[in-house]
């Protein structure tokens, strides 16, 4: 028989100073109680009770052995209700993975909108390039953006979906001319993101005349993080694909303009994922549902902004 099962019979037993009302109280059989009394004995090779005929009374080892059996449980009980507390009540410390664009235009903004409504869970937020790998890390939700979930032993949630778009400052094209179609680029500096392979990405934009790829001959500037990139067509550089995310503030603040905005990269699926479905703790599964409306509302809000009138510097060439 299980220890923590004789322990708390033996505990019934000498509370009550009765077998035949510790095996009504837990609804067993008067001999079961007594043969967990018996094989707890044997254990610890020390009578734990005297018995007569009328009553039950503890010996002096079984008086000390009660007060250990009384905390342990007591400790026993403490633990499994501040389990369960878990999967109603969100508290503790929720580890939050996201791309490192994606997480300064987006996280911290909505982290705190989290916390307004649920200040007992703190959390650590980690950004980085890639998909971290959930059981050596610890984390336990990331927000990803791919075409496809990468492995298939994770649960992803739907979000909202981002792109990519083509822009400029201001003075580079002041000083270089608009590109008034695709195969103007050929002319222009095209600034090009590095892959974490060290593989250049390609410039493959579907638009109006289906699927366009330009090829960058020694483009002037080639960077594996996208924040650098941002900085270089700030700067006047040249042309850069830009996530949304990104070139949203940017464009709205006048700071970068779309060029040929007929043409964007392909959607990629923003996800919430985390490693399993089953008994979810509650500060996860409320990220979760909040990630759904908050950062969804986020990411759609962008999109219509994208959509409205075009948003472009006009010159002359």
């Amino acid at each position: 028989m299980d220890v923590l099962q004789m322990m708390r019979i033996f505990k019934h037993v000498a509370e009550l100073e009765s077998y035949t009302s510790a095996s009504g109280r837990l609804d067993v059989g008067t001999a079961h109680v007594s043969r967990a009394v018996t094989e707890l004995e044997c254990r610890l090779r020390t009578r734990l009770l005297h018995r007569t005929t009328r009553r039950v009374a503890l010996t002096e080892a079984g008086e000390r052995y009660l007060a250990h059996c009384n905390r342990i449980l007591a400790e026993i009980e403490e633990a499994e209700n501040e389990a369960r507390s878990a999967q109603s009540s969100p508290c503790g410390t929720l580890k939050i993975h996201a791309l490192s664009g994606f997480g300064l235009r987006y996280m911290s903004e909505a982290i705190a909108a989290y916390q307004a409504t649920f200040p007992s869970v703190s959390i650590d937020l980690f950004l980085s390039q890639s998909l971290p790998r959930f059981f050596d890390t610890g984390c336990d939700v990331a927000i990803t953006l791919a075409p496809r979930l990468p492995d298939s032993s994770l649960i992803s949630q739907h979000i909202g979906k981002v792109h990519s778009v083509l822009c400029a400052a201001p003075s580079y094209l002041e000083s270089r001319g608009v590109p008034r179609r695709f195969s103007d680029l050929t002319r222009h500096a095209c600034l090009q993101l590095l892959r974490s392979t060290g593989e250049p990405e390609p410039w493959s934009l579907p638009g109006e005349d289906g699927m366009l790829g330009a090829v960058l001959d020694c483009p002037p500037l080639r960077v594996n993080v996208p924040e650098a990139l941002t900085c270089a067509v700030v700067q006047g550089a040249g042309i850069g694909i830009l996530p949304t995310y990104t070139a949203v503030p940017l464009l709205r603040a006048g700071i970068l303009v779309r060029v040929l905005p007929a043409y964007t990269t392909d959607h990629l699926e923003v996800s919430a994922v985390y490693p399993s479905r089953s008994f979810l703790d509650a500060k996860v599964s409320t990220w979760i549902n909040f990630a759904k409306d908050y950062l969804g509302a986020q990411l759609a809000s962008d999109a219509a902004w994208l959509a409205a009138p075009v948003r472009e510097l006009e010159h002359s060439v």
